[in-house]
């Protein structure tokens, strides 16, 4: 039996990256959305404040929607040696405890994007306001897109780094046998 993946997000980009995951590992999963608890950080920054925001979305995901495995997938930024990093993280849960982790690609900001997420996230904004300030467009379409289709060229979009994590997360988890029985 495919299980039922319930996502702590409405973002496009992540759906569709748990889907890629998904379909790989189980072709016929199905994948919700479970939004997100409101008072979260709109832009989390430093690592710890990342990875506890993707375990929170699982633990709340699953929470949110019975007999679901909860994803929880974070994104944010990290500052090192005066470089600021685009960084993220998933969590897997089943019930009340995380059972997978892993983390995407990170990247570096260019001067330019760095110094505007800055003050955008000071303000209480997102790397997203801070690209469609730099690059125009509305911070909707860059949630979707990513910074990294920008930084690429679309070689590389949102979704894409979220696949290859989500399905990490789940295929290690699986692999351990910390996953409710599902076909292959």
């Amino acid at each position: 039996m495919a299980p039922l993946l319930a996502v702590g997000s409405t973002n496009e980009a992540k759906l569709l990256g748990v889907r890629r995951a998904a379909r790989a590992l189980w072709p016929e999963a199905e994948v919700v959305a479970a939004p997100p608890d409101p008072a979260r950080p709109a832009q989390p920054v430093g690592f710890g404040a990342v990875r506890q925001g993707a375990r929170r979305r699982a633990l709340d995901a699953a929470r949110a929607v019975p007999g679901a495995l909860g994803l929880g997938l974070e994104s944010g930024l990290v500052r090192r040696g005066g470089t600021w990093w685009v960084v993220g993280w998933v969590a897997v849960a089943v019930g009340g405890r995380v059972v997978g982790e892993a983390e995407p690609a990170r990247f570096p900001l260019p001067p330019d994007l760095a110094a505007r997420a800055e003050a955008a996230v000071a303000s209480g904004g997102t790397l997203a306001d801070a690209a469609a300030a730099l690059w125009g467009e509305d911070a909707a379409a860059w949630s979707r897109r990513g910074t990294v289709a920008a930084l690429t060229a679309g070689a590389v979009d949102r979704a894409d780094l979220w696949a290859h994590a989500a399905a990490l997360a789940l295929g290690v988890a699986r692999a351990a046998g910390r996953l409710p029985d599902a076909d292959p």
